[in-house]
């Protein structure tokens, strides 16, 4: 699914970033998902989270006005632009 919007935290803290997608595999017995985000403006941010091994609650908005809200932890920063998030929890549709 096309992400539009990433909030993070009780404050809702919005996360600059030009183009996203949430992968949701549903096939096997336990639902898992990813987050990636694609020229973020604020890496430095996802790093030390990553470093300090720190979950964020994410509230994710879709192109099409979907919402799920869900745990996830930083598992990859494979540039200084993108970030790639893992589920630590349980995806929920609000």
């Amino acid at each position: 699914m096309t992400v539009k919007k990433v909030l993070y935290n009780e404050d809702h803290n919005e996360v600059e970033f030009s183009k996203g997608l949430l992968l949701i595999d549903d096939v096997g017995p336990l639902v898992n998902w990813t987050v990636s985000l694609n020229k973020v403006q604020d890496v430095s941010f996802f790093a030390d989270l990553q470093k300090e091994k720190k979950h964020l609650q994410l509230r994710i908005i879709g192109a099409e006005g979907q919402t799920y809200k869900g745990t996830a932890a930083v598992d990859l920063i494979p540039d200084q632009r993108t970030v790639l998030m893992v589920a630590r929890g349980e995806l929920k549709q609000v």
